[in-house]
């Protein structure tokens, strides 16, 4: 996914359906990774300061061999 953010404060949340691990990462627009969420859990929460506005995207990967349903909240 790709959203934009302003300069500030970002936060992103993921919560998953319990099936599987979900992993979550947000990317500049350099593709270089400013924070994570690595655990074992599918519920992902990444609050993190945004230097310079633009475009960012959203990687979220499945670790598990079923599906999982899962919410994003972005602010």
């Amino acid at each position: 996914y790709e959203t934009v953010f302003t300069r500030g404060r970002g936060h992103v949340e993921d919560r998953g359906d319990g099936d599987t691990d979900l992993d979550c990462a947000v990317l500049n627009q350099y593709g270089r990774t400013i924070v994570s969420d690595t655990d074992d859990t599918d519920y992902c929460i990444l609050d993190f300061t945004v230097v310079r506005a633009g475009t960012f995207t959203l990687k979220i990967v499945n670790q598990g061999n079923v599906r999982n349903r899962y919410t994003v909240v972005i602010r």
